[in-house]
């Protein structure tokens, strides 16, 4: 499919301002099944991510935090990409990567 030019684009968004509503253009999408190897990236960024936010709220201590936030992470998905129910995709948006969890909660 063609991009939208940018006379259809500006007419689309008239219309969406006349009835007080934004317009949004959404890029191509394309997903695929995480990798093993893109999963324990993945992990490991999310809990480092969220250890300093608890070490920065005060909630953990520095030096135990990462492996809390590890272990948390392995408590919510006991057998990684196996695990039951869950269903963990690698998106890109035309050449730019980005992450997406797909479940409910």
């Amino acid at each position: 499919m063609p991009l939208i030019d940018g006379e259809v684009l500006d007419r689309r968004e008239d219309a969406a301002a006349q009835r007080g509503t934004r317009f949004a253009v959404m890029a191509e999408l394309s997903v695929r099944p995480m990798t093993d190897v893109e999963f324990e990236r993945w992990q490991r960024h999310l809990a480092e991510e969220f250890a300093a936010e608890q070490v920065a709220a005060g909630n953990w201590a520095a030096d135990e935090a990462l492996q809390h936030a590890l272990d948390g992470n392995a408590a919510l998905l006991p057998d990684g990409l196996a695990t039951e129910g869950m269903l963990l995709l690698k998106g890109y948006a035309r050449t730019a990567p980005w992450w997406a969890r797909c479940g409910s909660g």
